[in-house]
């Protein structure tokens, strides 16, 4: 959870400064914009549909499911293998052939790094499978889940995935 203060001259501080506190998600420093979630509901206009323009609402809802379904069709037809290969077969192997790349990138003296698309359920056979892991990536999955559940809860379960995932 973020705790903000506001310095009104506090030694150390400028009048006016912020003092943010909490707890830091990756060593080293980012650099890039920030943005701050506004938890709050937006702001939803709300009209009346006049009687007669019913019929044309309902057709533009109607086009537009129409349209994803045919999105959705075309991605199954583009892909067909991945939407599918979601067994524990199928992540068992990814896991071999990402550990086969690490192991090569360790020998060839890289670091390794990973990420994009580890994610709470993924990471463990991840951990236990890939070596040679220097830093991953796992921002996106606690983001997903602290829009969801908050931050603090999205951090403290991923801490123990992969707290977990070690033993």
């Amino acid at each position: 959870m973020e705790n903000v203060s506001s310095a009104t001259g506090t030694e150390g501080q400028s009048a006016g400064e912020r003092v943010l506190e909490g707890t830091g998600a990756a060593p080293g420093v980012a650099m890039g914009a920030a943005f701050r979630y506004d938890a709050s509901a937006p702001a939803v206009r709300q009209e009346t549909v006049a009687p007669d323009a019913v019929d044309q609402e309902v057709e533009l809802f109607a086009d537009g499911v129409q349209r994803a379904q045919q999105e959705l069709e075309t991605i199954r037809a583009v892909a067909p293998e991945a939407a599918e290969a979601d067994t524990d077969a199928t992540r068992r192997e990814e896991a071999r052939r990402l550990a086969a790349g690490a192991e090569a990138a360790h020998e060839a003296g890289l670091r390794v790094h990973a990420g994009h698309g580890l994610d709470y359920n993924n990471f463990p056979l991840f951990q236990n499978t890939v070596p040679h892991v220097a830093e991953v990536s796992i921002g996106f999955a606690v983001m997903a889940r602290a829009i969801l559940g908050g931050m603090e809860s999205a951090v403290r379960d991923m801490s123990a995935t992969v707290k977990g995932s070690r033993a």
